[in-house]
């Protein structure tokens, strides 16, 4: 599958890769798919969304403040009562959620249902926003004032308009 992937979508995945290395995550989640497609440079894809990477990054972070709050876990501090909340580092490679391999297979599905014969970072974006609500990746988007149906919406009307 990962052949009919454009330079720019296997730049996204390994973004992705690279995002929750960087936030020491144990797997590979939609969230993080979704910081990759906004550390690419700008296309219809990351122009849809409408946020910068930071922004993105910003968000995630307040979604993990608020749900380490919930249980008396300090964000800044990453301790509580003396116990410290540290995410675990894995040596190798990071797998991928479940959620995650469903993105990058309803890419694919995305891809084949508009004619494609690639796998973009468009694609991507449209199968992030089908994804569940309680999906990170959606949660985030929600999070950050965007409407998961709007923005794959705008993202299909730009695609129509460039085809």
């Amino acid at each position: 599958m990962f052949e009919r992937f454009t330079e720019t979508a296997r730049a996204a995945v390994t973004g992705a890769v690279a995002e929750a290395e960087h936030r020491q995550d144990s797997y590979v989640g939609s969230e993080h798919l979704l910081l990759g497609l906004l550390g690419q440079p700008p296309d219809l894809a990351t122009r849809s969304i409408g946020l910068s990477l930071s922004d993105l990054r910003a968000g995630l972070d307040s979604l993990d403040r608020a749900a380490l709050g919930t249980v008396g876990i300090s964000f800044e501090t990453g301790s509580s009562r003396g116990t410290r909340g540290r995410r675990v580092r894995r040596r190798g490679h990071l797998p991928f959620t479940g959620g995650a391999k469903q993105v990058l297979t309803g890419a694919l599905k995305e891809a084949i249902a508009l004619g494609h014969r690639h796998i973009g970072t468009e694609h991507i974006l449209l199968a992030i926003t089908d994804r569940p609500s309680q999906d990170l990746a959606v949660r985030l988007l929600e999070h950050l004032g965007l409407t998961p149906a709007v923005v794959r919406s705008n993202l299909l009307t730009q695609l129509r308009r460039s085809a």
